[in-house]
């Protein structure tokens, strides 16, 4: 999926881009899990779902959908699925039970949190918990000092709101660029110290897939690219088109889509479909 976990001087680096995709993925696992034990096929959608899928996407009724639709539809969706279950979340850490989120809940519960991400980097401490405070600052759009259920969205996913993905991407920007020149290496984005350790191959495909403007650095831009996980998600519906628009018209048809049902399904592309049958019950 484009991420990474590995062990580099002495402690696990995380490099968080595509949380969201990744989370999602996982969920999306426990849920065919449980329903489809059974199912050694879970992952195929029937005819007749991948046919819903593509009428779902296919707002202007034109029979066909370009990327660009199925990127606006995608983002749209992961917006849905953002609120979906955050209710139960409140629920969970809404101590005082006054139907709201407050600052000292929400760092409450994240504190734990902010202890595993800096991995006993003390002095990295004081700064992430200062970042979920400015987080919440954000989210809270009314300045009432608390979440609702709809603020919660932008405090949680910060993907999915330019404000809180700019402080999340600058954050993160910021801790991984070791020789402050605001942009990343190789190695930065990567998080590789020791000099004796060098990128692999697929790390540095990666990295210069993300590098658009070729310059052999990520920039903020760039940098926000991953961390929103829209570079995964792009990949993933690129591969799509590359497997399913069989005349090459830049278009997908229903047809093309149920034509190119199996090698899709050993793709990426297949954790959005499915996600998207799954959230809207097709």
């Amino acid at each position: 999926f484009g991420w990474r976990i590995r062990a580099s001087s002495g402690r696990s680096l995380f490099l968080r881009g595509a949380m969201a995709f990744i989370r999602r993925v996982l969920h999306l696992a426990l849920v065919l899990g449980a329903s489809s034990a059974a199912d050694n096929n879970a992952m195929h959608l029937s005819p007749e779902t991948i046919r819903k899928i593509h009428q779902k996407i296919d707002k202007d009724g034109k029979g066909k959908v370009s990327m660009s639709e199925v990127l606006s539809f995608c983002e749209e969706t992961n917006r849905l699925i953002a609120a979906k279950g955050l209710d139960m979340i409140l629920k969970g850490m809404d101590t005082n039970k006054d139907g709201k989120l407050s600052v000292e809940e929400a760092l409450a519960d994240l504190e734990q949190w902010a202890e595993e991400e800096v991995e006993g980097e003390q002095g990295h401490r004081s700064s992430a918990m200062e970042l979920e405070r400015r987080k919440f600052q954000v989210a809270d759009k009314n300045g009432d000092g608390a979440l609702d259920a709809t603020e919660m969205v932008s405090f949680f996913h910060p993907e999915i709101d330019e404000r809180t993905l700019q402080l999340t991407a600058e954050a993160g920007l910021k801790r991984r660029d070791l020789d402050g020149d605001g942009k990343l290496s190789l190695r930065e984005f990567w998080g590789y110290v020791d000099e004796k350790e060098t990128p692999s191959e697929e790390e540095e495909a990666d990295f210069t897939k993300l590098d658009a403007d070729d310059d052999g650095f990520i920039n903020l831009a760039e940098w926000k690219h991953w961390e929103s996980g829209m570079h995964h998600t792009r990949d993933a519906i690129k591969k799509l088109f590359e497997l399913a628009d069989d005349d090459a018209d830049l278009h997908i048809t229903a047809d093309e889509l149920l034509m190119a049902r199996e090698p899709i399904s050993d793709s990426d592309a297949q954790y959005h479909l499915s996600e998207w049958a799954e959230h809207y019950e097709l």
